[in-house]
């Protein structure tokens, strides 16, 4: 029956990478992903590159210690590869142990096949995954330190015992894991909470990644950020993040034998562990015949007209679903740390490189490729409705009211964040007010025409789907048609300050001309949303 099992295996690939034949193939949005994805791996490769070769170059008493630094610099990395590891782990392990498959278990195939074929496909995904982040750090360092060929067996077999001791923290946590879950799971309010300060601080530790990268550019190397006390630091990381260490001393061939040891002890101590506790809490949701309970509706009914009915539908929809609150909700908080971040950063770059005020300028410029960026949630107004569509066009309202409620919802959660956003710029970069003025006019413009844009793009190719991490067809051609448009007329506006300087005509021109732009951008957006939107509103 092992082809059985094989068959299992390459089914739960399949359905972990969404490998799916289909007959359209979106060239577009191929290439423009591709660039994208290049774009940011090079950037990301040269800055870790450059810190790399900064830390591990450095000079303690005169004297280098090559091996002891790139030891150090692999603990950090190793260490954050295994906390994202875990909780990535965690999330596929959770859809394993709590969430039956009915497709599988009406079909003549024995729970224990089902089990193997689930951890089996769980462990290869794992080890390409985990491949995947260690190869750029590892390719990083083996060309600092000119290592041998012998580092690249050493990495893939790395990548093999790391995927096995992630196993065994990932099946551990999966427990209290599913306990937070479910004592979040109809705590919306608490659970918007979270992601805002889950994502606030990444965007905090991501603002330290752009100071890092203002020094920079401001002084052509990055030597200012490895001193006295960040030595100290990394090598007291370096003695308590285990196992992750361990890992390091391997790759660089310290006590090799004994650490290697230690470490496929524990790899195969946290396999033999990690699959005990799985196939226990699994076999116990294959045989639980729990029924799903009818829930008790205590609200009232209340008469509502249709328009309001759907605004207060889509609310509920966005803020009971835990994907869309941190897309709609925490994001849009959090985004004004962003855009603060971008902008005193590029300001301090201007001013200490050119010697020019262009503070209005860099604002509009984050404010409108953020919008952009925040705007992508629009592009699945249609789609989010998946196969329930059908019940939506047999309600008593016509199609003006209900894409107009969903436009409401994105208007009213961005209006919020630029209000916050122009609130921080004005406290913290001392935009005279008329300039704020300006920028908020420019921006609810800007942000109107995005969304009947995107809005469009979707209803004109929906995605039609029952999951809730649904993505748009449109989403990649409104980044590259918002982020063309936002950047020129930034650039613009960039270039008439220099141009004009002076005079009331000057400055006149300085900002009529980008409001021109928007106000064009306005009336293209309206006219192509009403554009025959009724025959695609039928068609699907």
């Amino acid at each position: 029956m092992l082809w059985i099992d094989g068959l299992l295996v390459k089914h739960e690939i399949k359905n972990t990478y969404r490998l799916k034949k289909t007959n359209e193939f979106d060239l577009f949005n191929f290439i423009f992903s591709t660039l994208i994805t290049i774009f940011v791996a090079t950037v990301f490769f040269f800055i870790l590159y450059k810190l790399t070769d900064t830390y591990v170059h450095v000079k303690v008493n005169g004297e280098y210690n090559i091996a002891l630094r790139s030891m150090e610099v692999l603990t950090i990395y190793y260490a954050f590869i295994l906390v994202i590891g875990v909780f990535f782990t965690m999330l596929r392990l959770d859809k394993v142990l709590f969430k039956k498959n009915d497709i599988l278990l009406s079909l003549p195939i024995r729970p224990e096949s089902i089990f193997v074929s689930k951890i089996v496909a769980l462990f290869i995904t794992q080890v390409l995954s985990i491949a995947l982040l260690i190869v750029p750090v590892n390719l990083i360092l083996f060309l600092i330190i000119k290592a041998k060929i012998t580092f690249v067996f050493l990495t893939i077999l790395i990548s093999i015992l790391m995927a096995g001791v992630i196993f065994l923290f990932a099946s551990i946590l999966i427990f209290p894991f599913r306990f937070l879950i479910n004592a979040l799971k109809h705590r919306y309010l608490l659970t918007g909470i979270i992601f805002t300060a889950l994502i606030s601080g990444a965007f905090y530790v991501y603002s330290m990644f752009l100071n890092v990268f203002r020094r920079l550019l401001e002084t052509g190397n990055i030597r200012y950020i490895v001193n006295y006390a960040t030595l100290k630091t990394m090598g007291l990381l370096y003695r308590i993040f285990y196992p992750a260490n361990l890992f390091a001393r391997i790759m660089m061939q310290k006590n090799f034998i004994l650490n290697l040891i230690m470490v496929v002890v524990l790899c195969v101590i946290s396999v033999a562990v990690s699959v005990l506790i799985m196939k226990k809490a699994f076999f116990k949701l294959m045989y639980s015949s729990k029924q799903n309970k009818i829930a008790k509706i205590n609200s009232k009914i209340r008469e509502r007209k249709p328009f309001t009915a759907m605004i207060e539908r889509e609310f509920i929809q966005i803020y009971r679903t835990p994907n869309y609150t941190f897309q709609f909700f925490s994001l849009s908080l959090a985004l004004p740390l962003v855009i603060y971040c971008c902008v005193t950063m590029f300001d301090k770059v201007v001013r200490s490189t050119v010697g020019m005020d262009l503070g209005f300028e860099i604002s509009l410029f984050a404010i409108l490729v953020f919008v952009v960026l925040l705007n992508t949630t629009s592009t699945t107004n249609i789609s989010r409705e998946g196969k329930g569509f059908l019940n939506i066009k047999s309600l008593p309202c016509n199609i003006h009211q209900f894409v107009a409620s969903k436009i409401v919802i994105c208007f009213m959660i961005n209006f919020i964040s630029i209000c916050l956003s122009l609130v921080i710029i004005k406290s913290f970069l001392g935009l005279r007010f008329i300039k704020i003025l300006l920028l908020f006019t420019y921006s609810v413009f800007f942000m109107l025409a995005s969304i009947l844009f995107s809005t469009k793009l979707d209803l004109m190719r929906p995605n039609l789907t029952q999951s809730e991490d649904v993505s748009s067809r449109a989403t990649v051609r409104f980044i590259v048609i918002g982020l063309i448009i936002s950047i020129g007329i930034s650039l613009l506006s960039i270039y008439l300050n220099i141009l004009f300087r002076k005079g009331d005509i000057s400055r006149l021109l300085r900002y009529s001309l980008p409001f021109g732009l928007i106000c064009l951008y306005m009336v293209f957006s309206i006219l192509f949303y009403f554009r025959k939107v009724n025959y695609y509103y039928n068609k699907i």
